[in-house]
């Protein structure tokens, strides 16, 4: 409901139930946001499993990125592991900058997620390219860290809320 809330205080046209639906055992409601400036979309089912793992991503990309820091110092000790860190931190970088567009989108901040898109791709190569030394493996982790908690924060979300 907060989310609905947020869309239409952002200027976008929100179409929804008038109550929740009861199918098959699953409880919740379908909605549509469009945003009738651009012409975009999203189909959105609430208290459904859709974007969950998006969600679980985003709220938690602090702790992520502190323990991908973490099991990338460990991976210079113990090698094999090395290329699962790889593959989980692009996961992450993808999952964590879906999450924080989709907060830019709700807030009405179109204009910022291409800019979220290139830094976090930025970070990511610049990572994978760098992160050959205890030192660079740490300075990046703490650099994204701190960006994924800016770019997420309240007072740029409510920046873009024209609050």
């Amino acid at each position: 409901m907060e989310d609905i809330r947020n869309t239409i205080n952002a200027g976008k046209q929100v179409t929804t139930h008038q109550s929740q639906i009861n199918f098959k055992g699953w409880k919740g409601s379908g909605y549509i946001i469009l945003d009738e400036r651009t012409g975009t979309g999203a189909y959105l089912i609430d208290g459904g499993a859709n974007g969950a793992m998006v969600t679980f991503f985003g709220e938690n990309q602090n702790l992520i990125a502190l323990l991908l820091g973490i099991a990338s110092i460990a991976s210079l000790f113990i090698p094999v592991i090395g290329l699962y860190v790889l593959i989980f931190s692009i996961f992450s970088a993808f999952m964590i900058t879906m999450y924080n567009n989709l907060q830019l989108y709700y807030a009405g901040c179109e204009g910022l997620m291409g800019i979220n898109w290139l830094f976090n791709m930025l970070a990511l190569t610049v990572g994978s390219i760098f992160g050959g030394s205890v030192a660079s493996t740490i300075w990046t982790s703490l650099l994204g860290w701190i960006y994924t908690a800016g770019v997420s924060s309240e007072s740029v979300l409510e920046f873009c809320r024209g609050n």
